[in-house]
């Protein structure tokens, strides 16, 4: 009996240090650079929360890696970003331009550009990824300044904020 309690053991010790473990919390981090009248965007997102979103929007799975379909991706990942992410002034959102994306480890980086009306001098964020599938999904926003940057936070209560240009 001691032996069956010693192997059961070593077994949970084993496959809690071998099992792949969700992650604890969710967050994607945007970096926002505005250059002359065009805001660069890089959105970095876990592979994982991705692919489980982009499943279930589209009921159908995604492989998101190198080897994947980079075009049906990026149109998926495109199609998921319409209205969810959102930059532009106080009249009306601006047309972001998705670039495209890359893959490094367990993250997904994604980028894009808009361009915004001449003297813009308040950009409004909307950053509602992913917080309809995960209450406790929290969006960084960093906007990039010469003397460093300002950070916003987006969540489920709020998912737009505003940055002073």
């Amino acid at each position: 009996m001691k032996w069956l309690l010693t192997f059961a053991t070593v077994l949970l010790i084993n496959s809690g240090f071998t099992a792949k473990k969700a992650h604890d919390f969710y967050v994607s981090i945007t970096e926002l650079n505005v250059v002359n009248d065009t805001v660069q965007i890089s959105i970095r997102v876990f592979t994982d929360d991705l692919a489980s979103v982009l499943k279930e929007e589209n009921h159908q799975a995604f492989a998101l890696s190198k080897a994947s379909d980079f075009e049906k991706n990026h149109h998926a990942i495109t199609r998921y970003l319409e209205g969810k992410f959102t930059v532009g002034n106080s009249v009306k959102p601006s047309n972001i331009n998705w670039l495209g994306h890359e893959y490094e480890e367990e993250v997904t980086w994604i980028y894009g550009e808009a361009v915004l009306p001449k003297q813009t001098s308040i950009l409004f964020v909307k950053n509602a990824i992913m917080i309809e599938f995960h209450d406790k999904q929290q969006n960084i926003i960093h906007l990039k300044r010469e003397d460093g940057f300002e950070t916003e936070l987006c969540s489920q209560r709020k998912s737009e904020v505003r940055f002073t240009l």
